[in-house]
């Protein structure tokens, strides 16, 4: 029974894991378009000013939740796979399932840190170009 409940629940960590890891991608893609637009001046549209960094934090928050998601989902899955492999192996049984289970897991978190550390990149290049438009000096 125990075994059956955390088998369940590693398979949705699993799943968790992976739609969020499929997301992220696209999150970060909207979020690099929207800094890649021009900042309204404040002194000249306050409130267009204020609508676009508004926005970006939107989209950041956005960003960030999708990789929170897929930390919880990791976390917990693996947990419980674990859990799930320490009982099989004290039984004397070894199940494929559990191992497919780490994967998609795994696989899932190195997709969004590889994304990551992509966007931060550009991020960075982003920010260098908006700050010096006519290249370093």
């Amino acid at each position: 029974m125990l075994l059956t409940a955390l088998l369940s629940l590693s398979s949705i960590a699993a799943f968790i894991a992976v739609v969020t890891a499929l997301v992220y991608p696209s999150k970060c893609k909207s979020l690099e378009r929207h800094l890649d637009t021009n900042v309204p001046d404040y002194a000249e549209d306050q409130a267009g000013h204020s609508v676009w960094y508004k926005l970006r934090q939107d989209l950041e928050g956005k960003r960030m939740r999708a990789a929170l998601w897929n930390i919880g989902a990791y976390a917990v899955g693996m947990f419980s796979l674990i859990a799930v492999s320490d009982m099989l192996k004290a039984a004397g049984s070894t199940s494929h399932i559990v191992m497919i289970l780490i994967v998609a897991i795994t696989g899932s978190m190195w997709l969004v840190v590889i994304r990551s550390a992509i966007f931060d990149s550009r991020k960075s290049n982003l920010d260098t170009k908006r700050r010096y438009p006519y290249g370093r000096q």
